[in-house]
């Protein structure tokens, strides 16, 4: 997948705890590694943002085993529920979360604040040899569906990443997001190809550590979803000392407004290039990004990435063709034999539509419309337009014959007869309910499920 050699001298991974890895050491460490596992096998990581868990992937993915990635916040029965579907060969795991779950394993290595764990009495499955990474779709909630990624869709999103990115050796990308997701993943997948340097941190961007971290480092890129950019104005990004900073992403769903004019007016200020993205973990991270030049197309996320191909169906649905689309997805042990089952095809389920000028804008979700008096109603739209019309956070969902108006804050009844107007329903279609707290997501998106 990498060539290590070609960069040995170069630096690879500068973590939070002072450590720094160069190429020629990290290629080390992989085949050091290799000796502990030395057939083709599953194995399960439950991830976090160290040296440690990194290394480990990447022996995975270089030495031929399987990596089911199951983010470190799992919960006890999660975890469990994880190993009894998918019966991984071996489990990379930190010390102390295996205590009272796998029993059925033991411990061959030691590893900085690790343990892998090998299974006493295998279970004998196949796995396809096209087969390279398990990324969960549901980490934090406990579903074991899993999306089944290639080889090739991992080296055919990397390559399309280094081309409009234009990454170089001097690239500095710092790592903050769970190993886990497939965002993450896509930085590290496409830095290590170039022979650039993977910044790792389990800071968070609300800790001046982390921000200090950035700095020292001399961060070229900061990536990030839409409550990253909003916690960023809140934290007066803007102020910060950061002459390195080359670049900034998004990618997870749309800016709201008041975020996209304050990272255009700090793209402005500070010569700092941003690119809005669209993808899913089924396409291994990258569909389509909105190039720096055009961030007046607000909203937009632009145009396909190398190599791949957008349209939208007769529905309205963004389909996706390319090498990146993953082979399908998997929900135990026995789906791991299976090869590619979409063919380079991947129905999104998002509603989008193209400009005139052939940029891309996501309108909806397929599962994020309901039938209503007889009307078909985009619930991202209605909460779009809300946001708009109000200047506030709002969020919309739905129950029977009812539209929920939801938000932290007290919002006038006037606004019912807004709605009944703008959206042509009556008033008794809607209703307005204050909420404490927004649930999220781990991954800082609102969870719509428990809202």
């Amino acid at each position: 997948m990498w060539d290590f050699d070609k960069y040995k001298n170069k630096v690879a991974v500068i973590s939070d705890k002072g450590q720094v890895i160069s190429y020629g050491e990290l290629n080390n460490r992989i085949r050091k590694i290799k000796d502990c596992i030395c057939d083709r096998a599953l194995v399960a990581i439950v991830c976090t943002n160290t040296v440690s868990c990194l290394v480990f992937y990447l022996s995975c993915i270089e030495n031929g085993m399987v990596p089911l990635m199951i983010p470190e916040s799992v919960l006890r029965e999660h975890l469990k529920k994880y190993i009894d579907e998918y019966r991984p060969h071996y489990c990379y795991i930190p010390n102390g979360k295996e205590v009272g779950i796998l029993d059925s394993y033991e411990c061959v290595m030691q590893d900085q604040g690790y343990v892998l764990l090998k299974r006493k009495q295998r279970t004998e499955y196949v796995i396809h040899e096209s087969l390279a990474l398990l990324l969960l779709t549901s980490g934090s909630t406990g579903g074991a569906k899993a999306v089944r990624q290639s080889y090739k869709n991992i080296q055919s999103n990397a390559n399309s990443i280094v081309q409009y990115l234009n990454l170089k050796q001097t690239e500095r990308a710092v790592i903050y997001m769970p190993l886990c997701y497939t965002y993450s993943l896509s930085i590290i997948h496409s830095h290590l190809l170039v022979g650039a340097s993977i910044l790792l941190t389990e800071y968070n961007v609300l800790q001046k550590e982390f921000w200090e971290f950035f700095a020292r480092h001399k961060a070229t890129s900061f990536s990030g979803v839409p409550y990253t950019y909003e916690l960023l104005r809140k934290i007066r990004f803007d102020r910060m000392h950061l002459p390195y900073l080359r670049y900034m992403t998004q990618a997870g769903g749309r800016l709201k407004e008041c975020e996209w004019e304050y990272i255009e007016q700090y793209s402005k200020t500070h010569s700092v290039l941003f690119y809005s993205m669209y993808g899913q973990t089924e396409a291994t991270a990258r569909i389509s990004y909105l190039p720096w030049q055009k961030m007046n197309k607000r909203g937009s996320v632009g145009i396909a990435v190398p190599e791949t191909i957008v349209t939208i169906d007769e529905y309205g649905e963004i389909i996706v063709k390319g090498n990146h689309v993953c082979l399908g997805y998997a929900e135990n042990y026995k789906d791991l034999c299976m090869g590619d089952e979409w063919h380079g095809v991947l129905h999104t389920g998002d509603i989008g539509k193209y400009d005139k000028d052939g940029y891309l804008y996501i309108t909806g979700r397929n599962n994020r419309y309901i039938k209503m008096f007889g009307k078909r109603i985009n619930l991202d739209e209605v909460e779009h337009q809300l946001t708009l019309h109000l200047k506030r956070e709002v969020f919309v969902s739905a129950e029977t014959e009812k539209i929920l108006i939801i938000s932290v804050e007290k919002l006038g009844h006037q606004l019912v007869d807004w709605c009944a107007k703008t959206f042509h329903l009556p008033q008794r279609a809607f209703e307005i309910i204050k909420r404490e707290k927004i649930p999220r997501k781990s991954n800082g998106k609102v969870d719509y499920g428990k809202l």
